[in-house]
């Protein structure tokens, strides 16, 4: 799996915009960073809740690599899955 960060200037922050491709993965990218990429992303809109599905498409995921950081970062109490089934901000979920 090929991964690839590109930082684009959104207002006085930058949004890291991901390219996942299966081809070779070369390691820039660990876990830890798209967790970190992921909770900036949370963080800044704090009402973001997505279904697995769409956790994927919003960071160009494969399923496997979603569902670990879904798990990974529910385990670190960061995300939580909501009775509909969507992924919120535990210190934000009401369910």
């Amino acid at each position: 799996m090929l991964v690839e960060i590109i930082m684009e200037p959104r207002h006085s922050h930058y949004r890291v915009v991901a390219d996942v491709a299966a081809a070779e993965y070369r390691g820039d990218t660990t876990v830890r960073d798209w967790m970190d990429l992921i909770r900036a992303e949370y963080l800044e809109m704090p009402g973001l809740s997505l279904t697995e599905p769409q956790f994927e498409r919003m960071w160009n995921l494969t399923p496997d690599l979603a569902e670990t950081l879904l798990q990974e970062l529910q385990r670190v109490c960061f995300l939580r899955r909501t009775k509909k089934g969507t992924y919120v901000r535990a210190d934000l979920c009401r369910n």
